[in-house]
């Protein structure tokens, strides 16, 4: 699914500091993806973002389509498309949880793969309530919350649920390692699975419009629980 640009200047997409399916925050040199929303296709574009790096840009190759940076080191005057940016490996994680015939088999709303990265890119998107935002840098979901034995089991390549107690065991002896990130990635994937339409494309009860000091326009849509569509500027 890479995508190309039209020609002219390369636009520069904004690299976000955590992965938009698991909530960690990114290590220099980890592999991620950029995901950009196109308004008149309805479709998520997927780019690959190479390596994030310490400084402002992404270690990207001199003949990329896409300039990649980091938010806030260069300001959003420069023709910025909003992205998510997520882990490789998130990225195929989700991209084969979309594709497997269990994620599919009680699924609420079969909207093809178009929809399914439609509501990968919203949900990754409201951990940042307007473009540009700077990054706030809460402890991921998955640092927080313990997961289920049937999750670690599944991770582990188990058929059979493991035991609460050896779940626990192997969790304490592996705390910074990667199944962690694929379970929250897992998680959020089924959360998608389960989400009916009504909740995707909710009415909001009150919009307003607001202007922040650095003069950025965003929509505030104040509503329990929305999983809504909006407009970002």
């Amino acid at each position: 699914m890479e995508a190309k640009s039209d020609e002219g200047p390369p636009p520069h997409v904004c690299i976000h500091p955590q992965c938009g399916a698991c909530g960690q925050l990114f290590v220099p040199g980890e592999r991620t993806v950029a995901l950009l929303f196109s308004k008149t296709t309805s479709t998520c574009l997927v780019y690959n973002a190479y390596e994030f790096s310490a400084s402002g840009y992404a270690q990207q190759s001199k003949t990329g389509d896409h300039v990649f940076y980091k938010i806030p080191d260069r300001p959003l005057d420069l023709g910025t498309e909003e992205s998510i940016t997520m882990h490789t490996d998130c990225f195929q994680l989700c991209h084969q949880a979309f594709k497997s015939y269990n994620y599919r088999r009680d699924s609420q709303y079969n909207g093809g793969h178009r929809r399914d990265f439609r509501r990968l890119w919203l949900a990754a998107t409201w951990r940042y309530p307007w473009k540009g935002m700077a990054p706030l840098k809460l402890p991921s979901y998955s640092a927080l919350a313990d997961p289920s034995p049937s999750i670690i089991s599944k991770l582990c390549g188990f058929k059979r649920e493991f035991l609460p107690e050896i779940a626990t065991l192997i969790q304490s002896y592996s705390r910074s390692s990667i199944l962690w990130r694929f379970d929250a990635t897992l998680q959020l994937a089924e959360e998608l699975n389960f989400a009916t339409a009504d909740e995707e494309e909710a009415i909001t009860s009150r919009e307003e419009s607001l202007t922040p000091s650095h003069g950025i326009k965003y929509q505030r849509l104040e509503r329990a629980n929305i999983h809504a569509q909006f407009s970002r500027h």
